[in-house]
């Protein structure tokens, strides 16, 4: 929230921004900041749990996983499938998922200022850049990620 209210204070940018996923009872002390902030500004929606994020994914560029302790995430896997530019925490599994040297991808955990950067660095790509950077996300999926692929690792491990 803090990274977003500062792009918002830039004059030069413009950006909705959709908060989705329940809260945690451990990130309970964030729901009045999270309610404050979505009525206080038009471009801040909190969705709360959804169960249809294909749905939600057809309807945004970029992807943010602000986890600390997510892993390799499910819906990281399904953004980057999609074709949408994602940002991640600088996490074991986060980083690894999203396998590249730009630094606007990954941002440092509890570090605000960290992720406004990446907005900022993102929100200047070149269209061909963009193309790019998501075409190479979703081969990267299809390659290392596929449900059948992970699926026959678990199965060998198990046996």
């Amino acid at each position: 929230l803090d990274a977003i209210e500062r792009f918002n204070k830039n004059k030069y940018f413009k950006a909705d921004f959709i908060i989705a996923g329940p809260l945690e009872s451990n990130e309970m002390q964030y729901k009045d900041k999270i309610f404050n902030s979505t009525n206080h500004n038009n471009n801040i929606i909190y969705l709360g749990n959804i169960n249809d994020v294909k749905n939600l994914f057809n309807k945004i560029d970029i992807f943010v996983l602000p986890s600390n302790r997510e892993g390799i995430s499910r819906s990281l896997l399904e953004a980057m499938s999609m074709e949408r530019l994602v940002i991640g925490s600088n996490k074991p599994g986060i980083k690894n998922v999203i396998n590249n040297n730009k630094d606007w991808f990954i941002f440092n955990d509890y570090k605000s200022y960290s992720l406004y950067k990446s907005f900022i660095k993102i929100y200047s790509l070149e269209s061909a850049d963009i193309k790019k950077i998501t075409t190479n996300a979703r081969l990267n999926i299809e390659n290392n990620y596929r449900y059948d692929l992970v699926n026959s690792v678990y199965k060998k491990l198990l046996e």
